[in-house]
């Protein structure tokens, strides 16, 4: 209790600030609020009723602070499960947290799912624990997905003679909807990301072998049936990064992958219908410089287009959004932030319903790093980017934006301390009314004639 205490006084008296009324696009409505003794990572979702939920870990147990996204003010939720946060996700009503707890008796790691509602009132039937093994071999969930009143956790297994993909889902009831364990003894496999709509569940793990790691793509309906599963590979070496779908149920696979043409990492997009069959693959390199690419995330809008982020290495790290046409993968347009002194890398993003795409992440001064949060519009077009600092560094991990749009919420951490800050959503900005803060634009590319409208891809 006395841990949950100094939480709740450092809120207390951080929650000094007021809420902006008349805040423009762009401009800080509430925080930076710091959660002591909360740390990496960190996560935050806004459910349909404007709570934003931010959740981490603290000193072994989960930690959660339910914010009023629009003013501010917040509560902390007690009697949380012990263990390591991975995941949280949200759907619409309900909020999921899923993660790890290492047993130090029996030596296993045990997967844990948690559900509450927005109010913060926990589930009767949660939390729920998953066997996922022996912890010398690092297993444990990874991450979590959420939809119509299903929680999903997938994460790596060890089955006694090598490592395995489990995916785990429940209903709000507690039923078990889905169990999942893919792999065999010709590799170790490991689990990267889970996504999930009405429908189906997607998955994507590497596949580790003597030679290279491959990319692992599963597809499940809630009535636990593999509807398919694919082994992706280039020849060289692959690594799953994030997966999502679209509301088609074509899925949407982020990998990071050897380029043997260009001899370094580039992004690579893989697009499957929910049938499993492979629609397309395109390589991205940012610039085209042939240096290393480093995708991070990717979001999905209300036509199906697919934004996603990442950093390439230029002398520092700049970070990058791209766009591309989802019927051929072709590139639409692609911008870089940052300065080529410094290192500036995307961690985050979320598309609004308005389309709008906001991506966050943390750039360099020369001193230190600070959250710097940006959006642009489907045509490539900064509305307004900027950044957010305290006396030390600063690490966004994760953004979320209510359901009207008027609200961006972003968290991340700061001297091991959860580090969470609101801003206006992305409105009508004139570009030259930016929020102060950093604007250091590297390269902005000339975007290139879009083939279909309706329908594109970001990347």
């Amino acid at each position: 209790m006395v841990r949950r205490l100094v939480l709740i006084v450092a809120l207390i008296m951080l929650f000094g600030f007021t809420s902006n009324a008349l805040a423009a696009p762009g401009d800080v409505l509430w925080g930076p609020s710091t959660a002591s003794g909360s740390a990496a990572p960190t996560r935050v979702v806004i459910t349909t009723d404007g709570v934003a939920a931010v959740a981490a870990t603290h000193t072994g147990t989960f930690t959660m602070v339910l914010y009023n996204a629009t003013s501010g003010s917040a509560s902390v939720v007690d009697n949380m499960p012990d263990g390591t946060l991975k995941g949280m996700a949200t759907d619409g009503a309900n909020i999921y947290l899923g993660g790890t707890l290492e047993n130090a008796t029996s030596g296993n790691n045990t997967g844990i799912i948690t559900l509450y509602d927005s109010s913060g009132n926990k589930n009767t039937h949660f939390p729920i624990t998953v066997d996922y093994g022996n912890s010398t071999h690092s297993e444990g969930v990874v991450d979590v997905a959420a939809a119509g009143g299903v929680g999903i956790i997938t994460g790596t297994a060890y089955n006694g003679t090598h490592t395995v993909i489990k995916t785990v889902a429940y209903n709000s009831d507690g039923t078990r909807k889905i169990l999942k364990t893919e792999g065999d003894s010709s590799y170790n496999a490991s689990a990267k990301a889970v996504a999930a709509n009405g429908s189906y569940v997607a998955v994507v793990g590497d596949a580790e072998n003597s030679t290279n790691t491959d990319v692992l793509v599963f597809l499940y309906d809630y009535s636990d049936n593999k509807k398919w599963g694919k082994l992706f590979s280039t020849g060289h070496a692959e690594r799953a990064v994030d997966v999502a779908m679209d509301g088609n149920n074509n899925v949407y696979v982020l990998i990071e992958a050897y380029n043997s043409s260009q001899s370094n990492n580039d992004t690579l997009l893989v697009k499957y219908d929910y049938q499993g069959n492979k629609k397309w693959e395109k390589w991205f390199d940012m610039n085209s410089l042939k240096k290393n690419d480093h995708p991070a995330q990717l979001a999905i809008d209300s036509s199906n287009n697919v934004y996603v982020v990442g950093y390439y290495e230029n002398n520092g790290d700049d970070y990058f959004v791209a766009k591309f046409s989802t019927t051929d993968g072709s590139e639409i347009w692609s911008f870089a932030e940052g300065d080529e002194s410094y290192r500036d890398r995307a961690t985050a993003v979320v598309v609004d319903s308005k389309d709008d795409v906001i991506v966050t992440g943390y750039s360099s001064n020369g001193h230190d790093y600070d959250y710097k949060t940006l959006c642009a519009n489907s045509t490539g077009d900064v509305k307004w980017r900027t950044t957010t600092t305290s006396s030390g560094d600063e690490y966004a991990t994760s953004v979320a934006v209510t359901s009207d749009a008027s609200v961006v919420v972003v968290t991340g951490y700061a001297s091991n301390d959860c580090y969470t800050v609101a801003y206006q959503g992305c409105g009508n900005r004139a570009t030259n009314e930016l929020p102060s803060g950093d604007d250091r634009v590297v390269v902005i590319k000339t975007p290139k004639a879009d083939p279909d409208p309706a329908n594109n891809v970001y990347i």
